[in-house]
């Protein structure tokens, strides 16, 4: 299995929507973890800036 493959396998780095990225951070906090790093610089780049924004504000604010 390589590098990549295997840290996506882990759950070190997510990816999908921004609930399955929320619910994985959501993990993340009941483990202990308290600093992530959240980049949606691929969105930005394919979707455009407001999307990279409204899925950001969508994985922090969590599930309603």
């Amino acid at each position: 299995m390589s590098g990549a493959h295997r840290i996506v396998e882990d759950g070190i780095f997510l990816f999908g929507t921004p609930q399955r990225i929320g619910a994985a951070l959501g993990e993340y906090e009941r483990a202990g973890v308290d600093e992530v790093i959240l980049n949606t610089a691929g969105v930005h780049m394919t979707e455009g800036c407001h999307a990279a924004v409204e899925d950001a504000a969508e994985i922090l604010d969590g599930p309603p």
